[in-house]
């Protein structure tokens, strides 16, 4: 286990709890306060999925509003949100955390609970540096899933 992964993780769901009491989208709280980054805000216009081998995979395309206006998102996962394309392009990948808030319920979206007019706000949260070295990346980046691509730090791509 990394060391302070508890903690952090029950930091999160303070943060996330504080901004909820106080009427704040926590994606934003929990974004600043971890070194993460909001990437889009929208609406889940398709959802799909289905279970098979263990896994549950799907897709989530989300039509951009507000600063995403004209944009589209599209998010890929087994199990966990793996991979992330903005307007086509390859954007966050594993190791870093993609993660999405539903703004209605204020809380986070379980991936096969996802439903068409959903609005959302989606963040990513930097992968732990012990995630972020040469082996891991070999044992969960891009290419552990079948994408011929290279990671690349969510903080390099929001520069």
């Amino acid at each position: 286990m990394i060391k302070n992964t508890i903690t952090y993780c029950l930091e999160i769901g303070r943060t996330a709890r504080l901004a909820n009491e106080s009427g704040r989208n926590f994606a934003y709280d929990v974004a600043e306060k971890f070194n993460g980054y909001v990437i889009f805000e929208g609406e889940i216009t398709e959802a799909d999925w289905e279970d098979r081998d263990g896994f549950t995979f799907g897709n989530l395309y989300i039509k951009g509003e507000d600063k995403n206006e004209g944009e589209d998102l599209r998010i890929w996962f087994q199990n966990e949100y793996i991979m992330s394309w903005k307007n086509g392009e390859v954007f966050a990948t594993v190791p870093d955390s993609i993660n999405i808030y539903i703004k209605d319920e204020k809380m986070p979206l379980l991936n096969p609970n996802a439903k068409e007019g959903m609005k959302v706000t989606v963040f990513v949260l930097r992968a732990f540096d012990e995630w972020r070295t040469e082996k891991a990346i070999n044992i969960f980046g891009p290419r552990f899933f079948g994408y011929d691509m290279d990671y690349k730090k969510i903080e390099d791509i929001m520069k």
